[in-house]
């Protein structure tokens, strides 16, 4: 089924199909037209910038850090550069003192599964053993290819953007502000 959506959008109305798919958890009816459907989906990148990721020195970002006790610290989080493979050699950081720590991946794991290695676009855990230092939600994992530096005060200039009821696209500039 296909549902037919009307919506206002800064002033003008567009028309959005959206598939809607009646499967079942349980018996599992109809779930071959749903992966049908998402194989057939266009990948958000080009086949060149894909194959320019995954060639790129690997790059992680940190969303979430765990301690389990007699395995060591877990991170997870995206590769969003390159490929991550057990045993590689990679900087963790920035701490407090602006500095990276060297540290060696004992294990990957995807969805719960051992894996060898992580590509670009994957959420991942990776295991480590004996890390000197807490590592922190929002530092990176990178080669040492990269230069490493921090960036603790910038200037931007923020506009947001916003619409009344009566559709009209205003813009307001946000006073200057540090942030931490």
């Amino acid at each position: 089924a296909v549902v037919s959506t009307q919506s206002g959008h800064y002033g003008r109305e567009i028309k959005e199909r959206t598939p809607v798919f009646m499967v079942s958890a349980v018996t599992g009816d109809n779930l071959s037209l749903l992966h049908h459907f998402l194989s057939r989906l266009r990948p958000a990148l080009s086949p060149e910038a894909r194959t320019q990721a995954l060639q790129a020195a690997p790059r992680f970002s940190v969303d979430g850090v765990l301690t389990v006790t007699g395995q060591g610290t877990i991170i997870t989080g995206l590769t969003t550069k390159g490929t991550i493979r057990e045993e590689d050699t990679m900087l963790l950081g920035p701490f407090g003192d602006k500095s990276y720590q060297e540290v060696k991946v004992a294990s990957i794991q995807c969805n719960r599964l051992p894996r060898r290695l992580a590509k670009c676009g994957q959420s991942v855990s990776l295991g480590f053993h004996n890390l000197e230092r807490t590592p922190r939600k929002g530092m990176i994992l990178q080669s040492s290819s990269y230069e490493s530096y921090c960036v603790e005060e910038f200037t931007a200039e923020i506009y947001i953007l916003q619409h009344t009821s009566s559709s009209k696209l205003k813009k307001k500039k946000v006073p200057t502000a540090t942030l931490r």
